[in-house]
Formats: structure tokens, C-alpha cells, sequence
């Protein structure tokens, strides 16, 4: 019979065997869980990106192709809105009461297009151009169709803050052939007033929040902004057309814009939105 020094030399081997064999299955399982997640957590490669990126634009040329309406926030980087916050607080001293059947108690000024405005620089090359050349393409690719601000149409600021400010029902005239893309950008916002538009599915209303952007074809849905009761809204009005577009001008303009000129000279009109 065995001595016991013997057996538990025995049954100390085994135990050796098993904890080795039990370390392995360990390190070889925890290796397979490290790689699974590392296929799933790893940086995309850049054709996902851009697949992803392009599917992105896509939709928002659907949507906007489909409404002619779009409204998305948290649109300008926070180095854009300083910049914009700090030139509106100049040309906010400008303001003037718009003399207009649509627009009530409304106070609006002309934004400069002089070199150096850092309004016109982020209209032409910033976060708001990107957002709406993305949603007019229907791919990123070289060869889309390519959007420039309107020299005809003015960029301007407009105020809403006297009680019964506010816009009546209204669809925006067309000026260009293709019709331009009509941008409302807000860069503060306080009041109870509502942005709303009609379109196939229905009547939709939001109230427009700092840093967003509702874009709107011309000739497309009907909107209105509802009558202010308190606080304050600030928005810059401004349009995009296609390169290459026609300008119409004339009797397009009825209640458009005040400062819009025609190629024979500026004519005052009234405004909408």
C-alpha cells in the first residue's frame, strides 16, 4: 500500500496538471473574447466612413428632395457662433421696422458682403454651406452639383421681440430657375413664437433653437411664424442657389426682400418669413 508522503505527491501532481491546463483555456477563451470585441469596437476603415458619410447626405437629400423642407440643430462649430454672435451685436444697432402685409412687427438690417464679415465667410465656406450642399447632393462625390450664396439676395438679420411680432401663412416666391433654397439660421432664441410649415404628412411646428437651420425651397411648403407674446428671436435670413442659376427678379419679388436688386438697379420691396 501506498505511503501517504507518496500519495500526496501524486494528487499534488494532478492538481499542477489541472491549474496549468485551467490557465490556458483562460488565456485562449480571453483571447477570443479581446478579439471579438476589438472586430467590434475598431475604427471603421475610411471607405465605411465614407459609405457612411454618403448614406447620410443621401438622406438628407431625400428628405429634402421629398418636403422641400429640412430643420436640424447643433449646426455651426462654437468658434462660428461667437463670430456670428459678435457681428450681429453691431449690425443689430442698424435695425429698422419692416413695412410688409406678411411680416407684423418685425425689425430687420442688411448684413455686409464686404471682405472680412465673418458672417459671409461662414455662409460661404462654413458649417452652414456644408450643411446645405449635403442636403442638395444626392452623393459625395466631385462631380455634384455644387450651391453658392445669392448676390442678388441680401443676407440679413431679423428681429422678433416686439409683442405680435409675426409671419402669416405664406410660400416664398421663386426668383431663380432652379428656384433658390431659402435658409432661416437661429442664433437666439427666447420667445413662445413657433415656426410652422404644411407639408404632405401633415402640419408640422417647432420652435427654432440657437444654432439650428430650417431650409425651405422656394415655391415649396406653405409656413408661418406665430405670434409673439414673450421673450426674443434673432434669425439670419439668407438664400442659396445652384451655380449656373437664372436669376428671374421682377414681379418674383412681391413681398420678398427690401434690399434684393434687380441687374438694372435695387428696388424696395416687402419681405417674407
Amino acid at each position: 500500500m501506498p505511503s501517504l508522503p507518496r500519495i500526496m505527491i501524486v494528487l499534488w501532481s494532478v492538481l499542477l496538471v489541472l491549474f496549468q491546463v485551467l490557465q490556458s483555456v483562460q488565456h485562449a477563451f480571453g483571447f477570443a473574447i479581446q478579439r471579438s470585441y476589438l472586430r467590434r469596437h475598431r475604427h471603421p476603415p475610411r471607405n465605411e466612413v465614407l459609405k457612411r458619410d454618403s448614406h447620410r447626405a443621401s438622406s438628407f437629400a431625400s428628405v429634402f428632395a421629398k418636403d422641400g423642407v429640412l430643420y436640424r440643430q447643433s449646426v455651426c462649430t462654437k468658434d462660428e457662433m461667437e463670430s456670428i454672435q459678435q457681428e450681429l451685436s453691431g449690425a443689430m444697432k442698424s435695425l429698422t421696422q419692416e413695412q410688409s402685409s406678411i411680416a407684423q412687427h418685425r425689425f430687420c438690417a442688411s448684413i455686409s458682403k464686404q471682405p472680412g464679415s465673418a458672417i459671409l465667410d461662414i455662409l460661404e465656406r462654413g458649417s452652414i454651406y456644408s450643411l446645405v450642399q449635403r442636403a442638395v447632393i444626392s452623393s459625395l462625390v466631385d462631380s455634384s452639383p455644387k450651391i453658392r450664396l445669392s448676390q442678388n439676395i441680401p443676407v440679413e438679420v431679423r428681429l422678433y421681440q416686439k409683442p405680435g411680432a409675426s409671419m402669416a401663412w405664406h410660400q416664398d416666391d421663386i426668383l431663380y430657375d432652379p428656384p433658390q433654397i431659402e435658409i432661416v439660421f437661429t442664433v437666439e432664441n427666447t420667445s413662445d413664437c413657433a415656426t410652422l410649415w404644411k407639408v404632405e404628412h401633415g402640419l408640422h411646428s417647432q420652435e427654432t433653437h440657437p444654432n439650428s437651420l430650417l431650409m425651405l425651397q422656394a415655391g415649396g411648403p406653405e409656413h408661418c411664424v406665430t405670434s409673439l407674446r414673450r421673450g426674443r428671436r434673432v434669425i439670419l435670413k439668407c438664400a442659396y442657389i445652384m451655380e449656373g442659376a437664372t436669376f428671374l427678379g421682377g414681379e418674383n419679388y412681391k413681398y420678398q426682400f427690401g434690399e434684393s436688386k434687380t441687374t438694372s438697379g435695387s428696388q424696395k420691396k416687402k419681405k417674407k418669413r
